[in-house]
Formats: C-alpha cells, structure tokens, sequence
C-alpha cells in the first residue's frame, strides 16, 4: 500500500503544481483575494495530483516490468531492436515488448504470469512499413506495418527514429 501511495503521488505530483501554479495565476490576474486564491489553488492542484495519479498508476505499465520481458530466438538469429511498446489488438492497446531480429518481429504482450504471456511474430521479409507517426512531446510515436494478409498493425514505441531506420533497412 506504502509503494502505491508513494507512484500516486510521485506521477500525479507535477500535475499538481502546473495546476496550482495555474490556477493561482488566474486568481491573481481577475484580483481574487489571497486566501480564496490559495484555498483555489490547493484544492485545484490535491485534485489533479490525485487523479493524475490515478490514472497513471492504473494504466501505465513500469518500464522496469517490460523491460525483463524476454523472448527466445532461433539458431543463427540475432536481435537487432528491442523497446517497450503498445500493440493495437482487437481495438484495445496492450502494453508490452517490441524486438526485431534478422529474420522476424515479435510483439510479446506484458502479463504477471510467463506461461500465459502472449507472443505474436511476424516475417520481415513479409511486412512492410506503412506510416510513421511521430509525437509532438518527445520522440516517440506510433507506426503501421502490413502483413502479407494485409491487415495493417500498429505499434507505439517510445523511440520511433530508430524503429523507423531499423524497418527501412530491413
């Protein structure tokens, strides 16, 4: 529960003062008193920490936790990337592990328990990229690739450039 409070807190906190710092700005701007400005403000800020915190605790996985997610190569196959990432799957994104080998991409879904850890893997020589979205905020993003279904497949990683250059040379 200690552990719990303390990522609550700890990913909620910079929601807090950017709320705070915020709203107290807006009660000095319209001349608001300074004690309604303060009680604003803190009850502002408490709010947006706690749901902030909320919400990342429940569905941000920790990178720690996916970055022990292994997976088996076969002979003679070697690993050329690997990166947290979401999967889109039946309309919904599953935290978990991207890796690129020399011969295919796998996606292996995060779960607590290893045996029913879901791996899907596909043929490099079999896909190819789509499009590449990069984010506004940092350099991540998201890209699509097909399948020799096509059915496109999406992915979000946190470094797109790499992924980018990694499936462009492939």
């Amino acid at each position: 529960m200690k552990e719990k409070l303390k990522s609550i807190i700890g990913n909620g906190l910079p929601y807090g003062f950017v709320f705070f710092g915020l709203s107290f700005l807006i009660g000095y701007l319209f001349h608001v008193d300074l004690k309604s400005t303060l009680w604003m403000s803190a009850f502002l800020a408490i709010s947006a920490l706690l749901i902030n915190g909320f919400i990342y605790n429940r569905f941000a996985k920790p990178a720690k936790d996916l970055e022990d997610i292994l997976i088996n190569l076969y002979d003679q196959e070697f690993l050329l990337i690997q990166s947290p990432a979401n999967h889109l799957i039946e309309d919904s994104l599953v935290p978990g592990k991207l890796f690129m080998t020399d011969r295919r991409i796998i996606f292996k879904a995060y779960g607590t328990d290893e045996k029913k850890l879901r791996e899907f893997s596909w043929d490099l020589t079999l896909i190819k990229p789509l499009k590449f979205y990069s984010s506004m905020w940092n350099s991540g993003g998201e890209f699509l690739i097909e399948t020799e279904n096509r059915v496109s497949l999406m992915f979000e990683v946190n470094k797109l450039k790499l992924w980018k250059d990694g499936l462009r040379s492939a």
